[in-house]
């Protein structure tokens, strides 16, 4: 289950107040690369935002993650802000991050999205528990006791209902699968049904990926 309480108690956030560094650690553990970077500057990391045509994002934001591959995942965040401001947007990333909101080349800023109102929400909810466990410690017991018993031990057991489980959706000439077999996409069409591993297909169909999220 990956809610906030779960990543909360995981990274042991209830220890003490957050600062950039200790979130900093975190974002390393998950195997992302974090890099300040100044527009105003033409640094090495000004070099891989151009590499990558982030350059028009990066003037937009202030921060954002990015993965190229499973070797080059990086969040960017832009220097000049405050430490509780950093702290903020990088518990934001963290939640796109945590609840694997992103895909190879893919960019989640858009704030009128699911995805971008679940962080908001996320990073939101582990300042208020981190609050509430340095301010109110007799909380904090209950919150460890809860977390074990209905969170964290779910996270570590095998699921009764895997992918080989459901059914999904696919044309032979499509190069995606459809958790809906009256996407538009394929209204029209010969639909073949099954298991993803059967239908030999890498991606979901964005169209059908948004109407899960809004359903």
């Amino acid at each position: 289950m990956r809610n906030p309480i779960s990543f909360f108690l995981s990274n042991h956030m209830y220890k003490g107040k957050l600062t950039y560094e200790r979130v900093e650690k975190i974002i390393l553990q998950y195997g992302f690369t974090l890099l300040e970077y100044d527009l105003s500057i033409n640094d090495e990391i000004t070099e891989i935002l151009h590499l990558h045509n982030l350059m028009n994002h990066a003037e937009i934001e202030s921060c954002f993650t990015f993965i190229v591959d499973e070797y080059h995942k990086y969040v960017f965040i832009r220097s000049g802000y405050t430490e509780k401001d950093k702290i903020y947007m990088l518990l934001h990333e963290a939640g796109h991050i945590y609840k694997e909101h992103f895909a190879c080349k893919e960019l989640v800023h858009n704030t009128r999205t699911a995805k971008e109102r679940q962080a908001n929400m996320f990073s939101s909810m582990l300042l208020l528990l981190n609050r509430i466990c340095r301010v109110f410690p007799c909380i904090l017991a209950g919150l460890l006791i809860t977390g074990a018993i209905f969170i964290v031990m779910p996270d570590r057991l095998p699921s009764s209902r895997n992918n080989s489980d459901i059914v999904y959706y696919w044309t032979q000439s499509g190069s995606v699968y459809h958790l809906f077999e009256d996407c538009y996409h394929i209204r029209n069409s010969t639909v073949i049904s099954g298991t993803v591993e059967a239908s030999g297909k890498d991606r979901v169909c964005s169209a059908c990926e948004k109407r899960a999220e809004e359903e």
